[in-house]
This record gives C-alpha cells, structure tokens and sequence, in this order.
C-alpha cells in the first residue's frame, strides 16, 4: 500500500531552513539511500515536504520530528 506525507514548515531564518534540511537528509539516507531528495521544496523560509512511499510510516516520522524540531510553526498529514 502507498502513503503520502505531506508537510510545511516555517524556519526563523534560511540559515535555521537549511539546518533543518540537512538534518532531515541525513535522516533519509539512513532510511534509504536511493530517496529522491526532490521531495523537499522551500521558498524563503518556508519548506513544504511531500514524500510517497510503500513502507512503515513509522519510519518516516523521525524525518519529519527533526524538520519539526527547529521550526517556528508547522504541520503534516499522512494519506493513502
């Protein structure tokens, strides 16, 4: 079965964003290697996350704690 994960999130700088960004690809990578890191997609410092995928959830959700971490604000949802 395919999930969706889609997210947004608003950094205090592009510095913040582009902390927030790394972060999350080091996640990834360690999730699998061959990710199409296109998923992440930013305009100033707002970041909009949205990742297909046909295994666990759970092991996305790490990824997008971390992009959560540093943000001023943000959400996701999860879809089939």
């Amino acid at each position: 079965m395919q999930f969706h994960l889609h997210g947004t999130y608003r950094y205090a700088s592009s510095e913040d964003l582009s902390a927030a960004i790394s972060r999350a690809r080091t996640k990834l990578t360690s999730i699998r290697d061959d990710i199409e890191m296109r998923c992440f997609v930013y305009e100033d410092t707002v970041l909009t996350v949205n990742l297909s995928f046909e295994s666990s959830a759970s092991e996305w959700l790490p990824m997008f704690e971390s992009l959560a971490a540093s943000a001023l604000e943000g959400s996701w949802a999860m879809g089939r």
